[in-house]
């Protein structure tokens, strides 16, 4: 049915438009202008009768002061294996090209991903790893050891350097190394603690603590188990039975980088020590 010319006028009361040309606008289109923010903007009569349109200078508008905002550069909407929401931008801080979501470029929470595989390939890189891939979770990165075997580790352990091999030390496939459960006293001027923990090696685990200068370390007990799943039992009864005497995890990353949980106040001293000989002798049976 011809839709006479007029129609167009009434299609658009009360929908914020007017229409200010159609005569010489091509085939279905009319010259519009919103009334809201004056701009005109050519729509098709078919999507001002179902109202499906937008001004798309202010569009434009809002997205520009959005990626102003949070410091890139627009480049294109299409992105591969991305959705419509997602967005190819310039982050102008390092000049990188990254797909960010647009509700992430709203609230500027985001970090260019380049940069941050750069710094944990360079604290790998500082230690003598190489990152190859994604790790169990978010935590991780699987890094390759120089000794040539690959491992999961958490990124923050790698740049303090806290790790090692579980295959070279036999933690992982080596069941039948023997494996050392241990209590230190350590002590810093007047503060002094215990700390319990097994290992194949302790004086190595020891320099993994990374304790601040100053510290004094005094062996109280160390008992030889056969293997690491026997030790890792005895010492799990342990940490449950004296939890109580627990110092909090940030008072102690103040002292020693790594291993700064499963520390004890050392006014419980004589409850802790009985708590280790009494899970040792319950255990005499997979002690050498």
């Amino acid at each position: 049915m011809y839709r006479l010319k007029r129609d167009y006028f009434k299609e658009c009361e009360g929908s914020g438009l007017r229409l200010v040309d159609y005569k010489s606008q091509p085939a279905g289109y009319g010259l519009y202008t919103f009334e809201g923010c004056g701009h005109e903007q050519l729509i098709q009569y078919v999507h001002v009768r179902e109202g499906a349109f937008r001004c798309i200078s202010c569009y434009e508008n809002e997205r520009s002061e959005i990626y102003t905002r949070a410091g890139v550069k627009f480049v294109s909407d299409l992105c591969e294996d991305r959705d419509k929401n997602y967005k190819l931008v310039e982050i102008v801080a390092c000049g990188h090209t990254q797909a960010i979501a647009l509700n992430a470029l709203k609230s500027s929470e985001f970090s260019c991903v380049t940069c941050k595989n750069n710094r944990w390939a360079e604290e790998a890189s500082m230690h003598g790893l190489e990152v190859v891939g994604k790790g169990r979770d978010s935590r991780y990165l699987t890094y390759r050891l120089p000794c040539g075997h690959e491992q999961d580790f958490q990124r923050g352990n790698v740049k303090r350097g806290i790790f090692s091999c579980d295959i070279c030390n036999g933690t992982k496939h080596g069941k039948d190394r023997k494996s050392y459960l241990y209590m230190l006293l350590i002590k810093r001027k007047n503060f002094e603690w215990i700390k319990i923990g097994y290992s194949l090696d302790i004086d190595r685990r020891v320099k993994q603590y990374q304790l601040i200068d100053g510290c004094s370390i005094r062996l109280v007990e160390c008992i030889e188990f056969p293997n690491r799943k026997e030790v890792a039992a005895v010492e799990s009864k342990i940490h449950s039975s004296c939890s109580t005497y627990s110092h909090d995890s940030g008072i102690m990353e103040a002292f020693m980088l790594g291993g700064y949980t499963e520390c004890y106040k050392i006014d419980n001293y004589e409850d802790v020590i009985n708590i280790f000989r009494e899970e040792v002798e319950n255990a005499k049976d997979f002690i050498r």
